[in-house]
């Protein structure tokens, strides 16, 4: 009998020995194609440090252009805290309000400028109760030469109701 040959087993590679190389992707270049006949071209991208928009909430008896009117952010503009300052000093300053807040939200292109206000409340009706001796057109007259500015339908002010208790109290 013959011995039987066997025949060599090949030798696996150890995994640990050799790594598999990958291809690298070849580089593709960008495609540009020009716009459709007809359309604009894209616009470029808004800057994150831009104002995406302004909103007023709270205002009821003031328009919201008229608050636009009064500010000097802009939508598209830069965010500016200085800016925003001078905002809050020109709507302060407009005698309307009772409160005012400003919050900075970032928006999906830029940021979102958000009023919370708080309107002053509207005088209704003047009543001028224990008076016998001076009538209601001489406390007017007095009020106009005074310059008091109180007058019904206006925005309450401490101010002015102020200087009508002193005109009555004079009276």
């Amino acid at each position: 009998q013959q011995p039987q040959q066997t025949k060599p087993e090949p030798k696996q590679a150890n995994p640990f020995e050799t790594v598999p190389t990958a291809k690298e992707p070849e580089p593709q270049q960008p495609k540009l194609q020009p716009p459709p006949k007809g359309e604009a071209p894209a616009a470029a991208p808004v800057e994150n440090d831009q104002i995406e928009a302004i909103e007023f909430r709270g205002a009821r008896r003031v328009p919201q252009d008229t608050l636009r009117a009064l500010i000097h952010s802009r939508v598209g503009d830069k965010l500016n805290d200085d800016t925003i300052q001078r905002d809050f000093s020109a709507l302060w300053n407009s005698h309307r309000f009772d409160d005012l807040k400003v919050e900075k939200l970032r928006g999906e292109k830029g940021w979102i400028l958000r009023w919370e206000v708080t309107e002053r409340p509207v005088v209704r009706s003047i009543t001028y109760e224990g008076n016998k001796s001076v009538s209601v057109s001489d406390i007017l007259d007095r009020y106009k030469e005074r310059k008091v500015g109180l007058v019904v339908e206006s925005q309450y002010d401490p101010a002015k109701i102020q200087r009508a208790r002193n005109v009555l109290l004079e009276l």
